[in-house]
């Protein structure tokens, strides 16, 4: 594996895609947003690559609102994870939107055609825990309780079945609100998305898999200082996501490469503990 030559053609794939205002936009026009920024900017941090960069950190200042506001929780949570992650803090307190978002749910009234039904509240809680501003007590069990909620019987979490994805978000969320579930219980629930063709599967017995499920699997196994038993399955699996513009797509069949799956490639091989350099 030619680990030197995966991290060139991945930090060129990223580069060529940064628009004239500093901003990142996957398909190549100026249409920057938030979500491109943070996944690209992270990806080259990943890979060695010094974030200097006026141009992209005044495009990510720029997404939050003089009020302090953001279009959505997704631009709040991207705009300011890259800023983090290129050392800068956005020029307001974002956390008055943010607490605007930790509402009340209910299982039942997420839409189906959403991928977790976490959503939103995953990335508000996400900031507040990278912030160190975690919610007020009634709130924290509000969600504790909305999160219990997702549990599937004794096994993972989600609706109608556990998914592996959703599962990573609660063991996360509930480790951020002080309701871990235990590293027994929590291994156990991990262990079970594991599958010796790919890795992990996003549900247990059904193929294919899907890069973010592979991530999603490795990201939950490094949180709770688990190895992967299928490590050589995971990291094959990533690399037949690769294409020849050296992006990474969802697929290892087809697919168009993204932003977002480069960089879940990248911290995917990186958590496994191969080095991608530039």
């Amino acid at each position: 594996m030619d680990l030197a030559g995966l991290g060139r053609d991945a930090t060129s794939y990223i580069r060529e895609r940064r628009c004239k205002d500093g901003g990142y936009c996957f398909y190549r026009l100026e249409e920057p947003n938030a979500k491109d920024t943070y996944h690209a900017v992270s990806a080259l941090r990943l890979m060695g690559v010094t974030l200097d960069d006026p141009s992209t950190e005044s495009y990510l200042l720029e997404v939050q609102r003089p009020d302090g506001s953001y279009d959505n929780m997704y631009s709040a949570y991207h705009s300011v994870m890259a800023l983090s992650t290129m050392g800068r803090t956005p020029e307001r307190d974002p956390m008055p939107f943010v607490r605007a978002h930790l509402r009340s749910h209910r299982p039942e009234g997420v839409p189906v055609e959403v991928v977790s039904a976490f959503g939103s509240l995953y990335m508000a809680m996400g900031l507040c825990h990278h912030l160190g501003d975690l919610p007020q007590p009634s709130t924290r069990e509000e969600i504790v309780r909305f999160v219990a909620g997702l549990r599937c019987g004794d096994g993972g979490f989600g609706r109608p079945e556990p998914t592996l994805i959703e599962t990573r978000e609660a063991l996360e969320m509930l480790a951020w609100l002080g309701k871990p579930l235990g590293t027994i219980e929590s291994e156990r629930l991990i262990r079970a998305f594991e599958d010796p063709g790919f890795g992990f599967v996003n549900v247990p017995g059904t193929s294919p898999a899907f890069l973010e499920h592979v991530h999603s699997g490795i990201v939950a196994c490094h949180a709770h200082a688990l190895r992967p038993r299928h490590t050589e399955a995971c990291a094959t699996f990533i690399i037949k996501c690769r294409r020849s513009n050296g992006g990474f797509s969802r697929s290892a069949a087809d697919g168009i490469p993204t932003l977002e799956d480069t960089h879940l490639a990248v911290e995917s091989l990186s958590l496994l503990g191969f080095l991608l350099l530039h």
